[in-house]
């Protein structure tokens, strides 16, 4: 599978996994600060520093992603990306819907930095959940029934986001704080809010693999199957690291203990790597390969379709 993959291919996963790493850590951030961050100054302004990063990422390589897809598709050389007329097919399909959403999320997010109280908030959420909803336009989230299928994608978006927007914070408090048995504090309601978290991901997730699997002979016998499984063995050890965690090391600060600190450091960027692994895992699993047959329907799209699919 890997070895033909051409220039554009491997650009198109690259374009994708910056604006994944971007929305993602930009929504999870919000959700982040509106949950926990209210009575804390210190983690306002490291995650709003982290939201402005991330909304700048996400947004460049969203834009950039709509480029490589204009040359993909193309296949004439950097000549196919300012190409007019494949401009305008991007933009009225479903990569170019994406985009603009999310660009869009992306400047309603902005204005929590910036607009306080109610209002702020209430931006801060509906962009939220707009960056969230613009990866139902693509990919899994276009099957039928497609208001379902674009559902459970933007609850499990909206669910890894909060995940990976929590890992900056606590890193950093592990890292510079002066009161352990306050971060350790942090860290355990973070840890009490994961609990559910995963539970939704676990559900939303499994409805999805059945959904668009559909037996057991199409995970373990498609590309696109024993992909899932690989992203699924990453999930495991990214949960036995959320363990830990959560038993071991967020006690240990809340007893003051320095060595707890930091050990939950070295957890979290090994979580940080284990997600960067999943985001490159699905990136290479929405690009190159499809889904297989389900309930006597036909593999999901042509070539162009496939090569449209951005979640």
């Amino acid at each position: 599978m890997l070895g033909d993959l051409t220039a554009w291919d491997f650009a198109a996963i690259a374009t994708k996994c910056f604006a994944y790493g971007g929305s993602f850590v930009a929504v999870g951030s919000v959700l982040f600060l509106l949950i926990n961050g209210s009575g804390a100054a210190d983690i306002r302004k490291f995650l709003a520093m982290a939201i402005g990063i991330a909304v700048f990422v996400g947004a460049v390589s969203s834009v950039a992603q709509f480029a490589v897809q204009t040359g993909r598709l193309m296949d004439e050389g950097l000549a196919g990306i300012i190409d007019p007329d494949m401009i305008e097919l991007v933009s009225s399909g479903p990569l170019g819907n994406a985009v603009f959403l999310r660009l869009f999320g992306f400047a309603l997010i902005l204005v929590l930095l910036f607009l306080r109280g109610l209002p702020g908030v209430v931006c801060g959420i509906l962009g939220s959940v707009l960056v969230a909803g613009s990866f139902s336009f693509v990919g899994h989230g276009t099957g039928d029934p497609r208001w379902f299928l674009a559902s459970l994608v933007t609850v499990h978006v909206l669910a890894v986001s909060f995940w990976i927007g929590a890992l900056m914070p606590l890193y950093g408090l592990a890292h510079h704080t002066r009161n352990l048995e306050a971060a350790g504090r942090l860290a355990h309601r973070f840890g009490q809010q994961a609990a559910y978290v995963v539970g939704l991901l676990a559900l939303v997730g499994g409805v999805l693999a059945w959904w668009l699997i559909g037996s057991p002979e199409a995970l373990f016998g498609s590309e696109y199957g024993l992909t899932l499984i690989v992203k699924l063995a990453v999930v495991v050890g990214l949960l036995g690291l959320a363990a830990a965690n959560k038993l071991k090391f967020v006690p240990a600060m809340m007893a003051g203990d320095q060595r707890g600190a930091d050990n939950l450091r070295h957890s979290i960027r090994w979580e940080a790597l284990a997600i960067a692994s999943i985001l490159l895992v699905t990136a290479v699993l929405t690009t190159v390969t499809s889904l297989p047959p389900t309930n006597g329907a036909e593999a999901e799209g042509t070539s162009m379709e496939n090569m449209d699919h951005g979640n």
